[in-house]
């Protein structure tokens, strides 16, 4: 438990939790060798808590719920890893890794046939998602209004309805830089208009 913490920088919950199994430990420990040879990352603490949160958050609370052992799942260690991997990547969102993770612990599949399969790849085109934006800004007056008037956190709930277009596929960061930059531009036209 010790050793999670002080390697890996994980909380002394997530460190308990871990080695409150042994299957589960291994688990976790085979996953960090496996990312490390196969990825070589120039950090590893962010990594560790990903694969810990994934083990003690999504598997431990799907295994839960069907009474089920550790032992008692398909995912394979490198699987994990590189679904943590596409995240850490950019690939996937938060979103489409839980959602990945599911079909993973479903079929046992691994997470690259997965995002093929179910077409679960993060929208990163910058174009595409200006079309959204400019889309949820059309849609969304009054939000776009209140944003305009300085309540600044209007802008997620635009956010918000943009994930909604692209069913949870576009990039969160991206899309905030869009909205800021667009209504940034509205804001200078409305001065200038004085």
């Amino acid at each position: 438990r010790i050793r999670f913490q002080k390697d890996y920088g994980l909380t002394e919950y997530d460190s308990k939790v871990l080695t409150s199994d042994k299957a589960m430990a291994e688990f976790f420990d085979n996953t960090i060798k496996i990312y490390k040879q196969k990825y070589k990352p120039a950090e590893i603490n962010s990594v560790a808590k990903n694969i810990s949160n994934l083990i003690t958050t999504e598997l431990l609370g799907r295994l839960n719920q069907e009474n089920k052992s550790f032992n008692e799942h398909k995912i394979k260690p490198e699987d994990l890893a590189e679904l943590v991997k596409l995240y850490i990547d950019g690939v996937l969102s938060s979103k489409l890794v839980k959602e990945a993770f599911s079909y993973m612990y479903d079929t046992g599949k691994p997470p690259q046939q997965i995002v093929q399969e179910k077409n679960l790849v993060q929208i990163t085109d910058n174009e595409e998602l200006k079309k959204v934006v400019q889309e949820v800004i059309n849609e969304n007056t009054k939000i776009v209004q209140d944003y305009l008037s300085g309540k600044t956190q209007a802008i997620s709930a635009l956010i918000g309805q943009a994930m909604k277009k692209t069913k949870g596929k576009a990039n969160p960061k991206q899309l905030h830089e869009l909205f800021v930059k667009t209504l940034s531009s509205f804001l200078s036209q409305n001065s200038s208009d004085n």
